[in-house]
């Protein structure tokens, strides 16, 4: 169950003497009308198999009715909805940020807004409040955000200054703090700064327009890393061909283009497997 709908469910139970409309549990947990009657739709078999019931009433809205309390309280304290009670303590504005920006920014993505909205599950208005804050912050790196030719948002500006935004916003901040320094202080990886990784892996994956998520982006800055190692070690991967109607081109540029700035770097030959398994890697 997701933590909006644990919310709504909390709304009703401490509102079960009264009716509430859709329209003022969307007021309350910054929702859509059409994603409260959703979510009380998704509900509404689980809560009658424990004891209660949401009923409609036109004009009026949805109530939730206790038939047995004490199999609603087992449904309450079950690992289905363990903290019912408590509010999220996770600051979901912040998390809707990070997902704008993961989607526009570093994914390169143009988005639909009502998509967006119910993806995100609150209101119109809360989205065009959560772009008023995010506007300030691309105004410092001459970034906007526009409309395209299909009505959908996007980050409109220089490719350098995305890039800049990239890095400053998802890998120079407390969230990549474990994994940076790991590269950087463990005496592993000296050979190669993580930034200079995160830069190559980010300049040649956005020139071939390839969509890897932060987590990704982390993922093929150790797996070079770890290539480095291995390769100094002597050790060899083993060969290995793609199979038939594999669609590789994209990422093979890419991985062949990381891997000849990486030798560059650090004035080391790789053999040709390694660039097929960053192929691979990145095409998973």
């Amino acid at each position: 169950m997701k933590s909006k709908e644990k919310e709504l469910l909390t709304l009703l139970y401490q509102n079960r003497d009264q009716f509430l409309t859709s329209q003022k549990m969307a007021w309350h947990l910054d929702l859509s009308e059409r994603t409260v009657r959703t979510y009380i739709k998704r509900l509404s078999g689980e809560i009658e198999a424990n004891g209660g019931k949401i009923i409609a009433k036109q004009g009026n809205g949805y109530q939730l009715i206790l038939n047995n309390a004490s199999a609603f309280e087992n449904l309450v304290h079950s690992s289905k909805l363990e903290n019912l009670y408590q509010k999220n303590s996770v600051d979901s504005a912040q998390e809707r940020k990070d997902f704008i920006l993961q989607k526009l920014l570093l994914e390169n993505r143009a988005i639909d807004q009502y998509s967006l909205a119910d993806q995100l599950c609150i209101s119109e208005s809360t989205l065009k409040k959560d772009f008023s804050i995010l506007r300030p912050l691309l105004d410092s790196y001459s970034l906007s955000l526009i409309n395209d030719s299909d009505g959908k948002l996007r980050i409109s500006g220089n490719e350098e200054n995305k890039r800049a935004l990239i890095m400053d916003y998802f890998f120079r901040n407390a969230k990549f703090t474990s994994i940076r320094e790991y590269i950087d202080h463990s005496g592993y990886f000296d050979d190669v700064p993580s930034e200079t990784l995160l830069m190559i892996i980010l300049d040649e994956t956005r020139k071939e327009n390839l969509i890897l998520s932060d987590i990704m982006m982390q993922n093929v800055m150790v797996h070079l890393a770890l290539s480095i190692k291995r390769i100094k070690s002597g050790l060899r991967l083993e060969k290995f061909s793609f199979k038939p109607g594999f669609n590789q081109a994209s990422e093979r540029r890419a991985a062949a283009k990381m891997i000849e700035r990486l030798s560059d770097e650090i004035g080391m030959a790789f053999p040709e497997e390694e660039i097929a398994y960053l192929t691979l890697h990145m095409a998973v």
